[in-house]
């Protein structure tokens, strides 16, 4: 008789769990972000992405553009060998769109409603909330918006475990 309610009690307690684990709706941040072009291989990524930070500050201390310490990371491509992101910042203060050398772009974030996950953490904390949100846009009759897969932002640095990140997936305009 003890048994059945404390594996009922197990049972119940551990949906809530899963279901704040959900991508829930939200909107992109109404922000500017300075990014840089880069593809290649996934065994190549990390190096492309520091390099890309690196170029994007250099960019940044040239043109007089303060940075956030909001990463960004909009992913565009993401097939099975290859990649292709804008690597960059958030940034703070009025800017007005503008293209600049090395495929660094000025420009806004699109002011789209998203399905978004939230968590701690890189590696295995982000690759469980792209999951999260590519379930989310992947049932029939959800629109995305063309060109975008997905847009992580970091608050800080995104190889520290503690570092807290919202991945956006954006859905085309009226959805």
């Amino acid at each position: 008789m003890l048994r059945l309610p404390l594996a009922l009690f197990l049972v119940l307690s551990a949906v809530p769990a899963r279901a704040q684990d959900a991508a829930k709706l939200g909107a992109l941040p109404d922000a500017m972000a300075l990014t840089r072009a880069v593809e290649g291989d996934w065994e190549e990524e990390d190096d492309y992405i520091d390099e890309s930070y690196e170029a994007v500050e250099n960019a940044a201390d040239r043109r007089g553009i303060k940075l956030s310490s909001k990463r960004v990371l909009i992913r565009q491509i993401m097939g099975l060998k290859t990649f292709r992101t804008r690597v960059g910042y958030l940034i703070e203060g009025p800017a007005r769109p503008a293209a600049f050398n090395d495929n660094i772009e000025l420009r806004r974030l699109p002011p789209q409603k998203a399905w978004v996950a939230s968590g701690l953490g890189g590696g295995d904390a982000v690759i469980a909330a792209r999951r999260r949100v590519l379930d989310a846009v992947e049932k029939p009759g959800v629109k995305r918006l063309k060109g975008v897969e997905l847009i992580e932002i970091f608050d800080g640095d995104p190889n520290e475990k503690d570092t807290p990140f919202q991945v956006f997936a954006p859905l085309a305009a009226g959805r």
